[in-house]
């Protein structure tokens, strides 16, 4: 988290909002994947 945190405060122009729809899109994706295979 802290990489993703200092990756934005580096160069905030690269990431922006889609880029941190596909970043939330993806942890819900695994969290999700993986509360399928361990319930």
């Amino acid at each position: 988290m802290n990489l993703i945190l200092q990756a934005y405060e580096e160069s905030p122009h690269i990431i922006d909002i889609s880029g941190w729809v596909v970043l939330v899109a993806s942890l819900l994706l695994t969290v999700g994947w993986l509360w399928y295979l361990y319930r």
